[in-house]
C-alpha cells in the first residue's frame, strides 16, 4: 500500500518529506499549502482572488516556489483538482496530518467537504500541547511514529464535519480562530489592523521593523493556537491603511519607510 501523507502546511510539509527521505514514513509527502484560517471560502474562484491580492501587494512580490511541491495561490481549486486526481489511485492510502491550529481545524473539514467521497481518508490527530500546536513543531522522528496512530474517518463522521466546512465558509468574518476553548471565533478582515497601527508612530520606520514588532505583539503575550498574521498578510494591510490614508510611505535607501498619516 502507498501512502500519501496531506498537510495544509508547508512547514509541515517540509517534516513529513524529511521522514520520507529518512525512511522514518513510507510513502509520500503532498502539501496543499493552503491557510484556511484567512480568507473566504465558499466558491474557489473567490479565493483564489484573494490570494492574488495578497501576494500582488505592491510590498510584496510573489513567493518562490518549487515547482509542484508548494501551493499554487492563483488557482486554489486547481489544488483540490489534483489531490483528487491522485486520490483515484485504488492502491493510495490518504493520511492527513492535523494538529491543533486553527487552520487545522478548518482544513479537516475542508478536506472532509472536497475529498471526493469515494475516498477513505485517514487522519493522525497530533497531540495537544500548548507549546506545540502545530505538526511543523515535532522533529520528524516524533512525528513519523505516530502514524500507528492515524484512524479512518468514518462516512458519517465525513459528512458531519464537511458540513461544519459549510457552515464555516458562509460566515462573513474572515480571520477564523479558535479560543482557549478550542471553539471558532470570526472576525473581520481589518481585526488586526489596530496592532499594525499601534506598532508606527510619527516617526518613519523601516516596514519591515513595523510588522516583525506586530508579530512579536501577536504570538509572544499567549500561548498561541492561532495563526492568522504573516508577513504577506501584514503587507497587503498596510497597502490597505496607506490608501485609506491612515499611514503614510516613503522609500529611503532602497528601502521602505512607513509612519502614521498626520
Amino acid at each position: 500500500m502507498k501512502y500519501l501523507h496531506i498537510t495544509a502546511s508547508f512547514s509541515t510539509y517540509g517534516c513529513l518529506r524529511n521522514a520520507v527521505q529518512n525512511n522514518l514514513l513510507e510513502g509520500e509527502a503532498f502539501c496543499m499549502n493552503e491557510i484556511p484560517g484567512i480568507g473566504p471560502l465558499q466558491e474557489m474562484n473567490g479565493r483564489t482572488e484573494f490570494w492574488k491580492k495578497i501576494n500582488e501587494s505592491e510590498f510584496f512580490s510573489d513567493l518562490e516556489h518549487d515547482g509542484k511541491e508548494t501551493h499554487n495561490y492563483f488557482s486554489a481549486e486547481a489544488n483540490w483538482i489534483e489531490l483528487n486526481q491522485r486520490l483515484k489511485d485504488p492502491d493510495l492510502y490518504a493520511v492527513l496530518w492535523i494538529g491543533n491550529t486553527n487552520n487545522d481545524y478548518v482544513f479537516l473539514r475542508m478536506c472532509c467537504h472536497y475529498i471526493n467521497d469515494t475516498k477513505d481518508i485517514s487522519f493522525v490527530q497530533i497531540p495537544f500541547e500548548w507549546e506545540h500546536a502545530a505538526v511543523e513543531y515535532y522533529p520528524p522522528e516524533i512525528l513519523a511514529p505516530m502514524i500507528k496512530e492515524a484512524v479512518v474517518i468514518p462516512a458519517d463522521e465525513n459528512s458531519r464535519l464537511g458540513g461544519e466546512f459549510l457552515s464555516i465558509a458562509s460566515n462573513p468574518g474572515q480571520l477564523r480562530e479558535l479560543n482557549d476553548q478550542g471553539e471558532m471565533q470570526f472576525l473581520k478582515i481589518d481585526h488586526y489592523d489596530q496592532l499594525i497601527l499601534n506598532n508606527c508612530s510619527m516617526e518613519w520606520k523601516n516596514i519591515i521593523k513595523v510588522i516583525t514588532d506586530t508579530l512579536d505583539d501577536y504570538y509572544k503575550p499567549k500561548k498561541n493556537r492561532n495563526y492568522i498574521l504573516f508577513y504577506q498578510f501584514c503587507f497587503f494591510r498596510i497597502g490597505v491603511l496607506i490608501k485609506a490614508r491612515m499611514l503614510e510611505k516613503r522609500e529611503r535607501e532602497n528601502r521602505i519607510e512607513i509612519r502614521l498619516s498626520n
